[in-house]
């Protein structure tokens, strides 16, 4: 990096290993979320793992959010059709998952009891079904979804010139329908919080990653130890305010902590940092095996439910435990398996 500054690197669209190999090393932390953690300390890692989401989201803003009008335009247009048909395929893959596990105990008929609100809150609040035992995961691509129609909308009329009122409103949109959320009244129409979607979560911090590729030769320029100083400071402030709404009994919500936001910014800016690590398997195709865990962990997940559900073995308790790791490393030789393929027998 020392020929050119790190912001014409990334405008010259060149490979960021940095950043493909933190989509990798940030899937464990979302089986977390989604499956729990083993050991008593298993709820504080549970909820410092949520700002997994936030990071991934500040990626996509960094990359596809870039200063040239022209390169963004066609950047948001790409990545709406991606998304959408990344969308369009996992809910369908979990529907037949479903309709799948529904046959096989005998339940069917539980489908029938989906109502207009279900379907009011999954389309618009991004919520699966909770009766649906697999798909809780989609809600993170169908807000990416959601949020490249917002900012496709938003680059046609000039709006994303205003990029940091924006990110300030969005912001504050999202912590008052969930950290804040009872200063804000709630519940509204019976909703305590408003959980993780396009405008409580997707939208705020691709916006944080727009703002960080326009201050990239700042903000990308630092010491590694000052961004691992600052995500130590990102677990502490989240500790602190959950103590803080704990004490004035007004915790809801945590999965919009600022402190999360903190910790996502702050490992995005060390790999965004390091776009030309040493090649190694991890930094070529991180992103590949991050994709492949994030589609495969709900059909792996329910596998895993309806062989303990069907089985008498004393270590049931133990894979109950450990399942969001289990699930992690399941996921990780079939996708290893998978890029095999790919590589010997489909032509390139």
């Amino acid at each position: 990096m020392n020929e050119i500054t790190i912001s014409e690197f990334y405008d010259n669209e060149k490979h960021a290993r940095g950043a493909d190999m933190l989509k990798f090393y940030l899937m464990p932390f979302v089986m977390f979320v989604l499956f729990g953690f083993p050991t008593r300390f298993g709820s504080y890692i549970q909820t410092f793992s949520n700002f997994a989401a936030p990071a991934f989201y500040i990626l996509c803003g960094f990359f596809v959010l870039c200063p040239d009008a022209q390169k963004r335009t066609k950047k948001i247009a790409s990545a709406l059709k991606k998304s959408f048909k990344f969308f369009i395929f996992l809910f369908a893959t979990y529907v037949t998952i479903n309709i799948f596990y529904f046959s096989f105990i005998g339940a069917f008929g539980i489908i029938k009891t989906f109502s207009k609100w279900i379907i009011f809150e999954f389309l618009v609040l991004n919520i699966w079904p909770v009766i649906l035992p697999a798909g809780n995961s989609i809600w993170f691509i169908q807000s990416l979804f959601y949020a490249y129609v917002f900012f496709y909308f938003a680059d046609r009329i000039k709006l994303l010139r205003f990029n940091l009122p924006l990110f300030v409103l969005f912001y504050l949109i999202m912590l008052f329908t969930g950290e804040f959320s009872a200063l804000a009244g709630f519940p509204h129409l019976g909703y305590p919080f408003i959980p993780g979607g396009a405008v409580t979560r997707a939208i705020p911090y691709m916006l944080l990653g727009m703002l960080i590729r326009k201050n990239a030769d700042r903000l990308l320029t630092l010491r590694p130890r000052v961004y691992i100083i600052f995500f130590v400071i990102g677990m502490a402030l989240a500790v602190l305010e959950v103590f803080l709404l704990v004490y004035f009994h007004i915790l809801t919500y945590y999965g919009h902590l600022i402190g999360l936001g903190v910790m996502a910014l702050s490992v995005c800016c060390l790999a965004l940092s390091a776009p030309q690590m040493k090649k190694t398997f991890i930094t070529a195709h991180g992103r590949n095996y991050a994709k492949r865990i994030y589609v495969l962990c709900q059909p792996v997940s329910l596998a895993i439910t309806l062989l303990v559900s069907s089985s008498a073995t004393k270590y049931v308790q133990y894979i109950v435990a450990f399942k969001s790791i289990i699930v992690f490393f399941i996921c990780l030789v079939i996708a290893f398996l998978i890029g095999i393929i790919k590589y010997y027998f489909i032509p390139k």
